[in-house]
């Protein structure tokens, strides 16, 4: 992502043939925790290796997968970085909450939320995955997030008004969203307006160094 943030700003240049989008996903990488969030590789691990975040061991045993769970609790570290907790503090309330949803005998039984059921599909490349969006939306569930991956299912349709109506929600419910101003930032690209993406570009790497571990 960052590779493809350094080409755009180097204006002018020619509109790339293919825009890489970004959706939000079930599981992301040590590295992809980093990017978003502006934690350390150090302090990712460490937080999953003391059980404080659950990560999946990846096929190269240094490193772990994250689901959309694990995600959440990424964001709510962002949030308190940003209200001027410590480390040390954030830490503190992530065991808290550990303590009160630990798992008994190492296993949860839960449904899936609406959110999560679209999220599965739509990696199955089901056309049902923008209903649940549509119902996670409908329920407050991930809100931002069900914008921004109705926007590429708006995409994929070629249906690109459809898709920056989307982006534009998504950051309405988080003007932080990472990947919705990725995606409008390559929407106004490929549409030439330079100035709309720049500003797009420029918000998502203030995302993703603003706030560092």
């Amino acid at each position: 992502m960052t590779e493809k943030i350094r080409k755009v700003l180097s204006f002018p240049s020619r509109v790339p043939p293919k825009a890489d989008y970004q959706r939000v996903k079930s599981s992301y990488s040590v590295r992809e925790i980093k990017q978003l969030f502006g934690l350390s590789e150090r302090t990712v691990r460490r937080w999953t290796e003391s059980g404080i975040i659950q990560g999946t061991p990846a096929a190269d045993a240094a490193d772990f997968t994250y689901d959309f769970q694990a995600l959440t609790l990424f964001r709510r570290v962002r949030e308190m970085r940003s209200q001027g907790l410590t480390i040390k503090q954030i830490e503190a309330e992530l065991q808290g909450q550990l303590s009160l949803f630990r798992p008994v005998g190492g296993q949860v039984a839960r449904l899936l939320t609406p959110f999560e059921e679209a999220l599965m599909l739509h990696e199955q490349g089901d056309v049902k995955a923008a209903e649940f969006y549509g119902e996670a939306i409908s329920e407050g569930d991930n809100v931002a997030e069900a914008y921004c991956n109705l926007g590429i299912i708006d995409l994929d349709r070629g249906n690109s008004i459809g898709a920056l109506d989307n982006f534009t929600q998504s950051l309405k419910h988080d003007p932080r969203h990472v990947e919705a101003h990725y995606n409008l930032g390559n929407l106004y690209y490929d549409a030439g307006d330079f100035p709309l993406a720049r500003l797009h570009y420029e918000a998502t790497t203030i995302s993703l160094w603003s706030i560092t571990v």
